[in-house]
């Protein structure tokens, strides 16, 4: 690799690949970040939903939507 900063991100990548306790955290991080990605777009469909039904409702009672 030409490029020395990203030759020494590479190498750091691969010494810390092979500690155990680094891909441990490495897993750990993220599970939490896919877990809270995980409860946006939950919270988010159950927002749509929310919002499906009050609209639903608002027809079913003649409410101008």
């Amino acid at each position: 690799m030409q490029d020395p900063v990203l030759n020494q991100a590479m190498e750091e990548w691969e010494k810390s690949s092979d500690d155990p306790k680094v891909c441990e955290e490495y897993y750990d991080r993220r599970k939490a970040v896919l877990d809270e990605m995980a409860a946006v777009r939950e919270a988010e469909l159950r927002l749509r939903e929310a919002i499906r039904q009050s609209k639903k409702g608002m027809r079913e009672h003649n409410i101008l939507v």
